[in-house]
């Protein structure tokens, strides 16, 4: 049986790294084809020179290829590593998002109760008869010895006299009246 002879060009593919940086160092393929069989004399027994000079020129094409094949898919590889790190970013800010967002509602509901409670406690104050610091967003003010409420209203402060003694029904009427009669005067 006849082994299967190898073919010129598979053979130079094969090699063609040690063949191509040879040709390249060499003034000319005439001393590129000598110095390739002193270091691989196999190539002598697969191709002649001829078929050497035929199949270089194809060589170099398929080795330029090759080399442009090899960097577009370092930089796939590349791009896909980065894509997978700004996935694993992604993932990494919607937790951080989640847990902002679960600690915002704590937040809220803080505010909410603590908003309630501060009602709570100015609704106490009116029931036990103490002073509040504000009525329906007028300041509350003891002029010895009088209560009177200010608040100021297109740059000029404006006061409500309550009287002698604090009572908050007196101070909403007052304000409730001094609104209508704003109302009117336009």
């Amino acid at each position: 049986m006849k082994d299967k002879k190898e073919s010129p060009l598979e053979y130079m593919m094969i090699n063609r790294a040690k063949i191509i940086e040879i040709v390249e160092k060499s003034q000319s393929l005439h001393e590129a084809w000598e110095i390739l069989i002193k270091k691989q004399p196999e190539m002598a027994t697969i191709t002649k020179f001829n078929t050497f000079r035929g199949y270089i020129k194809t060589l170099r094409i398929v080795d330029k290829k090759l080399k442009e094949q090899e960097k577009l898919k370092e930089k796939l590889e590349k791009y896909e590593r980065s894509i997978e790190q700004l996935i694993q970013e992604k993932e990494s800010m919607l937790m951080k998002l989640k847990k902002l967002d679960t600690e915002n509602n704590l937040l809220k509901k803080a505010i909410t109760k603590n908003v309630t409670e501060i009602k709570k406690v100015k609704e106490e104050r009116v029931i036990n008869n103490e002073v509040p610091m504000q009525v329906e967003g007028w300041g509350v003010q003891f002029k010895n010895p009088y209560y009177r409420l200010f608040k100021k209203i297109s740059g000029k402060v404006k006061w409500i006299h309550i009287g002698k003694k604090w009572d908050h029904e007196i101070a909403l009427n007052k304000i409730q009246k001094f609104y209508s009669q704003k109302n009117q005067v336009r």
